[in-house]
């Protein structure tokens, strides 16, 4: 939750480096093509609950969190999983109820383009995009 109010674009709290690892975890955070971010050192990312209608992104280029929007405080921060995962450790069923819900998310790589389409994804998934569908 926004402990404050927040305008768009705004960072919502630094990511510190994690323990670097190569295959995602349940808790971990793509950064790159072949690198992803675990453990406390992330912040408190890790506890960010996905939604097809997100409040934030993750910037991978500072390792920070940023507001999508404005925020007001309480506002539930939600990040779109799939900006950042390539495949997901652990799909799961979404329950964000929005109208643009997904309804199962495996990360980008299972999702079309025009299912990604309006979601601002992390350079590594649009490159991923572009090696996997050229």
């Amino acid at each position: 939750m926004a402990v404050r109010p927040f305008a768009s674009g705004q960072v919502l709290a630094p990511l510190a480096q994690g323990v670097s690892v190569r295959q995602p975890s349940r808790m971990s955070l793509q950064v790159d093509v072949d690198r992803h971010l675990e453990g406390p050192g992330i912040g408190d990312v890790r506890y960010v609950n996905h939604s097809c209608a997100p409040t934030a992104v993750v910037d991978t280029s500072v390792l920070a969190l940023r507001a999508v929007r404005d925020l007001a405080v309480g506002d539930e921060v939600t990040l779109f999983y799939p900006a950042t995962e390539w495949e997901m450790a652990e799909p799961f069923t979404c329950l964000c109820e929005e109208d643009v819900c997904l309804g199962r998310i495996c990360g980008a790589r299972a999702l079309s383009g025009s299912r990604l389409s309006g979601h601002r994804l992390s350079p590594h998934i649009r490159q991923l995009i572009s090696e996997y569908r050229s």
